[in-house]
């Protein structure tokens, strides 16, 4: 397993970050292409909760759907992809309490393969780049204050 990491400090309480990172309906703010972002009707909130996300890639829509196996409420989810290539991948979101108000920390744990060890630091660092434009863009949805959604109830027919 190789890991990406970086955190950034936001100028808000943990809650208005969690408000933003969490909810599966917010992914919209995070991919251009998603068409679609919800909780799995059925599954918990938090530890189990699933999320499907649909997007729209072409002219063709590709559905993904994270599980989240690690979870305290307003600090830590840590997530896994159900169909991946790497079923040990995991990607961990940690919010602590700071003096200017919340660190952010985002942490991609995975595998590569024996043809990729030569790449290592390149793969590393393209993943952290990705980590740190999610941070950045975090950071600035946040301060600036973007409008919280209550999401419909799917689970309602």
């Amino acid at each position: 397993m190789v890991e990406a990491s970086a955190s950034i400090e936001i100028s808000s309480a943990k809650e208005g970050v969690w408000a933003l990172i969490k909810p599966a309906s917010t992914a919209k703010y995070f991919h251009s292409s998603l068409l679609h972002g919800f909780r799995v009707p059925g599954t918990p909130e938090g530890l189990g909760e699933m999320q499907c996300f649909i997007f729209k890639v072409g002219d063709r829509e590709k559905v993904s759907v994270i599980e989240i196996v690690e979870y305290v409420h307003q600090e830590l989810a840590v997530i896994r992809e159900l169909v991946t290539d790497d079923p040990a991948a995991r990607s961990f979101f940690k919010l602590t309490s700071c003096v200017g108000g919340t660190t952010y920390e985002c942490t991609d744990r995975f595998t590569i393969s024996a043809e990729q060890v030569e790449h290592k630091a390149q793969i590393i660092e393209h993943r952290r780049n990705h980590i740190l434009d999610h941070l950045a863009l975090t950071k600035d949805l946040v301060e600036n204050g973007w409008q919280k959604e209550t999401p419909p109830d799917l689970t309602q027919n």
